[in-house]
């Protein structure tokens, strides 16, 4: 295959139209650099990540790839430009990654230590889409690992997908065979407010993980040993080592009782879609009092992220219901369109938060204004943690906005009652 050396191809594995799609906006208003195309190579149903990166890889002849998780939004309109400049600043450079781990300990755990984890680090002061473009004497990190939500490189090197054979630390072991092979892996200091967002609401089921960091301890233990000694940093933090090993359990934890988890968590799921196709109002709320008292305060509400969007529709429901205005969940024929919804107008709110042009605001005001999206639904999601809005106020000012105009006084009160209690 001859490599085209003007061309970017954006590779993403996914299994979810929905996000797939929303990416494929933002990447859509990106700044192309003169000369350069882009493509964008889809693989769904795959056994593996690796698998998957390495059947796009091998499929485009694009020297730069640019490796993505579907729930990536790329916030910055000169991402590419970027890219290609540091790329261009020095040959050495394999793969540029937008946060990761100046150096890894031996636990292999992407630290969110700021002595050791550089970039992304779910900024909250986005305000508006950037426009940056990086300058010659901006400083860039050299790593060990990089987080896998978005790797760009300018080198073909096959993924691991021999011994990383599902959804774990693939990332992480791309980085160590491109150390491995003398290149330098990077992050560039993206001065405060990252170049993308991961909308991944934080958190992963993580059943699989303490498996893939043996698999990758064992793999590439000599690598971190070697590095360790290149930097020559012996100093011990006590706290971090102990924060480690807490999480380290928690992983332990989550392998052992994965069954029982997955049982539970599709036991509620199943109820809830049970009472939407049901219209069991009354089910509903029976459920939010179950959530309240035996599902929140423990570990099953924090590895699923459909169970806290099922929450925060029980919770809207109970204020909707107390105010007597249309229920959100009025046009949620099951579970899945749940599920839709509540990713729909986070996406929406985003577009809004990130000030995108044109139809794309249009169309994010056209949805989340509709009769079947409460102010409580959508203050429910921007003040979730996961979500991680930074300009809850602005937004929801916005929106209020949108209500008057359309002559709807009863939510905008509701409305600028939420943002006042929520003070951001």
């Amino acid at each position: 295959m001859i490599s085209d050396n003007n061309q970017f191809c954006f590779i993403i594995c996914t299994n979810n139209k929905q996000y797939l799609d929303e990416c494929a906006v933002y990447i859509s208003l990106l700044e192309i650099p003169e000369g350069y195309t882009i493509d964008l190579i889809t693989i769904e149903g795959a056994n593996s990540i690796a698998e998957a990166y390495n059947a796009a890889m091998n499929a485009s002849p694009a020297k730069y790839k640019i490796y993505l998780h579907h729930d990536t939004m790329i916030l910055n309109r000169y991402f590419l430009y970027n890219i290609l400049k540091i790329f261009e600043s020095d040959d050495d450079i394999g793969m540029i990654g937008m946060g990761g781990n100046v150096h890894l300990e031996d636990d292999a755990l992407l630290s969110f230590d700021l002595n050791k984890y550089v970039g992304y680090n779910y900024n909250r002061s986005l305000e508006r889409y950037i426009s940056n473009k990086i300058d010659d004497g901006d400083y860039i990190y050299d790593v060990e690992a990089i987080d896998g939500f978005i790797m760009a490189t300018q080198y073909d090197i096959p993924w691991r997908e021999d011994i990383f054979d599902a959804w774990d630390f693939y990332d992480l072991s791309q980085s160590m065979e491109f150390h491995r092979l003398d290149y330098r892996v990077v992050v560039p200091d993206q001065k405060g407010i990252e170049w993308c967002f991961h909308a991944d609401d934080m958190t992963s089921t993580l059943y699989e993980f303490e498996k893939y960091r043996k698999i990758f301890r064992e793999e590439y233990g000599e690598d971190l040993k070697n590095y360790d000694i290149e930097r020559k940093d012996k100093k011990k933090n006590l706290k971090r080592e102990e924060g480690s090993k807490e999480r380290i359990s928690q992983y332990v934890m989550l392998s052992d009782l994965s069954s029982e988890f997955k049982t539970e968590i599709k036991r509620i799921l199943d109820l809830t879609d049970e009472y939407l196709r049901n219209r069991d109002k009354d089910g509903l709320m029976r459920l939010g009092a179950y959530f309240e008292e035996s599902v929140t305060p423990f570990a099953i509400y924090r590895i699923s992220v459909d169970l806290r969007r099922v929450h925060h529709t029980l919770v809207a429901l109970a204020k909707e219901i107390e105010d007597g205005i249309t229920p959100t969940f009025s046009d949620m024929k099951d579970i899945e369109a749940l599920k839709h919804k509540y990713v729909k107008c986070q996406m929406m709110l985003r577009r809004i938060e990130m000030d995108v042009p044109g139809e794309l605001m249009e169309e994010a005001f056209s949805y989340l204004t509709r009769d079947t999206v409460s102010p409580y639904f959508l203050g429910i999601i921007l003040s979730n943690p996961y979500s991680g809005f930074s300009q809850i106020k602005r937004i929801m000012s916005e929106i209020c906005h949108k209500y008057l105009e359309c002559g709807d006084v009863r939510r905008a009160k509701i409305c600028i009652g939420l943002f006042k209690d929520n003070g951001k």
